[in-house]
């Protein structure tokens, strides 16, 4: 007997027919966005808080991006609300909890970094991380939380 054809029979089949069929389906788009939302959430928390709890010196420091975009006011203000967007928005986000703001805000607060970046790296290299970032959150404000959120859950 040729087994040889049976294989491929079922090797095509499991992945062109059967597998890939059930693949991608409406339920597997919002646990992709799970996914991608407890992801961003928990690297933004680990990226915030450090911020948030470095007090005024690291406050200044983090406003002071704001520079390059002409303000040259309340960079401490500035500096720590960005560490609390961070820490709560990735918190929240996580959650699927009002996720247009959230996600609004910390696009906002990633977009101030890519610029900064922009202006003081040597290269591409230089902004490639904000600027992933900043594509992944406005996939995320388009796209919304998915049905597996807080947000989701009130709407019922």
């Amino acid at each position: 007997m040729n087994y040889a054809k049976y294989s491929f029979t079922f090797n095509y089949k499991m992945f062109n027919g059967y597998f890939m069929k059930d693949l991608y389906t409406e339920k597997s788009m919002h646990l992709g966005l799970l996914i991608v939302r407890v992801g961003m959430g928990l690297a933004m928390i680990f990226h915030g808080y450090p911020k948030l709890i470095g007090g005024a010196e690291k406050w200044e420091s983090v406003g002071s991006a704001l520079n390059y975009l002409g303000i040259t006011w309340g960079h401490t203000t500035f500096g720590f609300l960005a560490g609390l967007i961070e820490t709560l928005g990735g918190l929240l986000l996580i959650f699927g909890l009002f996720h247009l703001p959230v996600v609004f805000f910390l696009w906002s607060t990633i977009l101030v970094a890519l610029i900064y970046k922009i202006n003081i790296s040597d290269g591409f290299l230089g902004f490639a991380h904000p600027l992933e970032v900043s594509i992944i959150f406005l996939g995320l404000l388009i796209a919304g939380p998915g049905n597996y959120s807080i947000d989701k859950i009130r709407k019922k």
